[in-house]
């Protein structure tokens, strides 16, 4: 604030709860358990839906924990102005991470999900392509019996009549369709 003169005499400033912007970003998800969160330039938890991780600032960059080191290695990335993806495991889950900047602020958002529910559809598809291919062979299968037994069916006839007229019997009928 200045005055008259335009000298500054005082600062105005304001307060938002630190939970504000984690609201802000709750509606964003992927999958059932999927959620975004937000870090800022330095890696510390701005928004996130678990409101702990902000208020203690939470920050894997300043981590001692070596198990957060892939996630680490994302959110470096972030803090770096970077747009991609990874993976990375967090309490044992292995999640899939996509992240971009935000535009005006030093900011970064991802979407995280595990890997399990990113993949379910080609886990889905894969299963249904198995039993696709299964039916197929064996369908395969008997196409192939039923074709060999037609071409196999008359030479087993005529190798009887053959035979038989070896053995010097000439008296047996031979059917039409085998002549």
């Amino acid at each position: 604030v200045k005055n008259a003169a335009g000298s500054i005499i005082g600062v105005l400033c304001t307060v938002k709860d630190a939970t504000a912007l984690s609201s802000s970003i709750a509606d964003i998800s992927y999958g059932e358990t999927g959620y975004a969160f937000i870090v800022g330039q330095s890696g510390a938890i701005i928004a996130h839906p678990n409101t702990d991780k902000v208020i203690a600032q939470e920050n894997v960059l300043t981590s001692e924990d070596s198990s957060l080191s892939q996630l680490a290695a994302l959110v470096q990335k972030m803090t770096s102005g970077e747009s991609g993806y990874g993976q990375y495991t967090y309490s044992g889950t292995t999640s899939i991470m996509g992240y971009a900047p935000l535009h005006n602020v030093s900011w970064s958002l991802a979407i995280t999900a595990p890997k399990t529910e990113v993949f379910a559809s080609i886990y889905a598809l894969e299963k249904i392509l198995i039993l696709v291919g299964i039916f197929a062979v064996i369908i395969g299968i008997g196409v192939a019996y039923y074709i060999a037994n037609s071409v196999v069916k008359p030479i087993k006839i005529s190798a009887g009549y053959a035979l038989t007229m070896a053995e010097g019997d000439f008296t047996a009928d031979i059917s039409e369709e085998m002549i």
